[in-house]
């Protein structure tokens, strides 16, 4: 299975590694990468060229290596907007994407298959979830725009496999996806809060008829409260999904 640094990269055209990390690279025998596990002659120390912010390093591929190969480091460097670490990534290799919006594009390019968005649109994000490819394809989800995510992103194959959302891996499953979505959609048009479809607390039903419909909806999320799965798809639904009646997983 590709690792997503490795994935991502290649979609992407292979970028070079960003700022001075790029000088502490150095023909080697093969060394194997720490990040995605792929024997590269040409690495650099991991630490140096990493940095400390990678506070989950147990979750590296090879725990044993203390070097890290181009293709990550150039995934794992630069500085926002010019970083991935901004970016809500979503990849899938032989099917057409929206473009990435506008300030990514301006760093990374327009690249088939292969899409940097933010919470300002997450449609590629939910539209991915609702039918993903038979193949691999891969999900990462930037929240704070601080921290790595793609580097501990799992590549998903056909309709089962593991979201990163920020630092949590959500399990995820095409038929549970549509179920938890649709239902937390018609939560929030209802006026229901995040936190209360999240614990499934009725708030802010005026009429008999709004009970009704949440009693129904919440229902449909009963085994999903408090879930990662459900805090991801909250995390999507934004005031223009809610309030776009258009929207086609309404």
């Amino acid at each position: 299975m590709t690792h997503a640094t490795r994935l991502v990269h290649n979609l992407a055209g292979k970028p070079p590694v960003e700022g001075a990390s790029a000088k502490a690279f150095t023909s080697t025998a093969p060394t194997i990468c720490c990040v995605c596990g792929e024997t590269e002659n040409n690495t650099a120390p991991a630490k140096k060229v990493l940095g400390e912010n990678f506070t989950d390093r147990g979750m590296f591929t090879r725990e044993d290596s203390d070097r890290a190969c181009w293709a990550c480091v150039a995934i794992c460097s630069g500085k926002p907007p010019r970083s991935f670490r901004q970016w809500t990534v979503i990849a899938t290799p032989g099917r057409e994407l929206p473009p990435s919006q506008e300030k990514a594009a301006a760093w990374i390019g327009q690249h088939n298959g292969l899409c940097l968005t933010s919470k300002k649109d997450t449609t590629p994000v939910i539209d991915t979830l609702w039918d993903p490819p038979a193949g691999q394809w891969l999900v990462s989800v930037a929240d704070s725009g601080q921290k790595h995510v793609l580097p501990y992103a799992t590549v998903c194959e056909g309709n089962s496999g593991v979201i990163r959302f920020e630092t949590i891996n959500v399990p995820y499953r095409c038929d549970d996806w549509r179920q938890v979505f649709t239902a937390t959609l018609g939560l929030r048009r209802l006026g229901i809060p995040s936190d209360a479809i999240l614990t499934g607390t009725p708030k802010y039903l005026k009429t008999r008829e709004m009970l009704t419909q949440w009693q129904k909806l919440d229902g449909e999320l009963a085994a999903w409260h408090r879930s990662p799965l459900l805090r991801l798809a909250l995390w999507t639904i934004t005031k223009g999904i809610t309030e776009n009646d258009n929207y086609p997983h309404a």
